[in-house]
């Protein structure tokens, strides 16, 4: 009888296991487990303006980038996007609290392909929750100089 329970508890770890290595459990951040580098920057605003609605009409330039996170499957893809907005007007600062947030960007992602050299990031718990709605989880940054975004999100 102990033997067959030992079995049977066996197998169910190991199947456990198989499974939770397959579905890739990781603790790491986006800046960890991707390599921006090898990523073009995107300039097309159209993807932004129909993932982030909220922004639609206010959205000047965009550099962006964006992959497919672990291995292609069936069902919906899980995706990350990271990157910057530029908006046609700095409208936030007047409208938001905003806490003021030091930021080291991962390689590959540089705030300077915006044009400006300085910056003075912020962040809004309510403003990122109008940006990224119920589609997305991650960041929300807000450059208070420049009225710049900067987005690092996956999708749900």
């Amino acid at each position: 009888m102990r033997l067959l329970r030992f079995k049977k508890s066996f197998c169910i770890i190991c199947i456990l296991s198989v499974f939770l290595t397959s579905v890739g459990c990781e603790s790491k951040n986006n800046n960890e487990r991707f390599n921006y580098k090898a990523i073009e920057y995107r300039t097309d605003t159209e993807p932004i303006e129909n993932r982030f609605s909220y922004l639609k009409g206010d959205i000047d330039r965009v550099y962006w980038k964006a992959g497919i996170i672990g291995r292609p499957s069936i069902g919906p893809t899980p995706y990350f996007m990271t990157g910057f907005i530029t908006l046609t007007d700095k409208k936030f600062e007047n409208e938001y609290m905003f806490n003021s947030v030091d930021i080291s960007f991962p390689g590959g992602i540089d705030p300077a392909i915006t044009g400006f050299a300085s910056f003075k990031w912020g962040e809004n718990d309510e403003l990122k929750k109008l940006i990224l709605g119920n589609r997305f989880i991650g960041d929300v940054l807000y450059d208070l100089e420049n009225g710049i975004i900067y987005i690092n999100v996956e999708n749900l």
